[in-house]
């Protein structure tokens, strides 16, 4: 994989911060080379599963304040909620802006 390759597998990944969904789907669309695609669904998922799980945690909020007799329960699995959800949340960023420089950083194979 040469450098511009490199470049727009790692921005791929790094792309949670300016487009996240977006530039990884361009650069699916766009690319030519099966490795670079490979990155960039790879960081789509990575991209994708906050958004899924946020959603999720939105939901049970919701269920919960729909089925509980006390506001307390519900302020309660809320909070939970969102310590996890936030906690997860923050994890995918760290972890698609570390594979994006991993990516970026890595050496070419030798022959």
């Amino acid at each position: 994989m040469n450098s511009s390759q490199r470049t727009l597998s790692g921005l791929s990944y790094i792309s949670v911060v300016f487009a996240p969904i977006i530039f990884p789907i361009i650069i699916l669309i766009a690319s030519q080379t099966q490795e670079v695609k490979e990155h960039a669904k790879r960081a789509l998922g990575l991209h994708l599963v906050p958004v899924a799980i946020t959603l999720i945690g939105l939901a049970i909020v919701g269920w919960t304040g729909n089925v509980a007799d006390y506001w307390s329960t519900v302020s309660t699995t809320a909070s939970v909620i969102f310590f996890i959800v936030v906690l997860t949340d923050i994890g995918f960023y760290l972890y698609n802006l570390y594979a994006g420089v991993k990516v970026m950083v890595a050496q070419p194979a030798r022959a």
